[in-house]
């Protein structure tokens, strides 16, 4: 399934392509950052964080320390893959 290109993002995404997870395991920065876009939207997601500023309003953004170290965790795990044929 073809994923559709909207600003730099995808919609209905589809899996990643076998070549891309294989560049990526060899260490091709290009396929790392590939992957790192793929899976943007839920790594945001997942460092949301919900803030109450001092007149009890809540407020919803990114922790992006927390997307960073993410991101960090998910490289390396991507370079420590090992692919079986």
């Amino acid at each position: 399934m073809e994923g559709v290109w909207v600003r730099g993002r995808h919609t209905k995404q589809g899996l990643l392509e076998f070549e891309i997870i294989e560049q990526a395991t060899q260490g091709d920065i290009d396929a790392i950052r590939y992957i790192l876009d793929f899976f943007s939207a839920y790594i945001s997601k997942l460092a949301t964080r919900r803030l109450y500023d001092e007149l009890g309003m809540c407020q919803v953004v990114v922790d992006h320390d927390l997307k960073s170290r993410i991101e960090s965790k998910l490289i390396s795990k991507i370079l420590e893959f090992k692919l079986e044929y």
